[in-house]
């Protein structure tokens, strides 16, 4: 009689782990929408386009494997998706992506130093930058030259 219950319980508990997926995949799989709804009403598509596309990229693949009963990739999908967008609402947008001007450096030149050549427009001013220095070239191995050999004494 005991040993009955024993394989009971452990055919309940082996039957009953398929089942943990599917409830941690919906959870995962709710958590990454909202996080993928609130990155989109805070505007990140235009702040952090990368971050944005990526989590949207996850989470739709998460859907498509929850369609597909995958529930153990359905949850990782969801969680790299909410990870990704969450992620991206922490970081401060660039002031160059809301379309703010930043104000070109104040210096003033050095007197040995020529002034380089300066062009732009509006408030800012750009100034031509030389390319690096070429790398210096690999050292070239002598050629190998065979000569045949000669015929039977001559």
């Amino acid at each position: 009689m005991t040993r009955t219950r024993i394989w009971a319980v452990a055919l309940t508990c082996l039957a009953a782990l398929p089942g943990c997926y599917y409830f941690e995949a919906q959870d995962a799989l709710g958590t990454a929408e909202s996080a993928f709804e609130s990155a989109k009403t805070q505007g990140l598509e235009q702040s952090n386009p990368y971050q944005f596309y990526l989590g949207q990229s996850y989470l739709d693949r998460a859907r498509i494997e929850n369609k597909e009963s995958d529930f153990a990739s359905a949850r990782d999908f969801a969680r790299k998706s909410q990870a990704h967008l969450s992620g991206a609402l922490a970081i401060p947008a660039p002031a160059a992506a809301v379309g703010a001007v930043i104000p070109p450096a104040e210096t003033a030149p050095s007197a040995s130093a020529p002034a380089a050549p300066t062009t732009g427009s509006g408030d800012m001013e750009v100034t031509p930058v030389a390319p690096p220095p070429a790398p210096p070239a690999a050292p070239r191995e002598p050629e190998l030259v065979v000569q045949p050999e000669p015929e039977n004494g001559k």
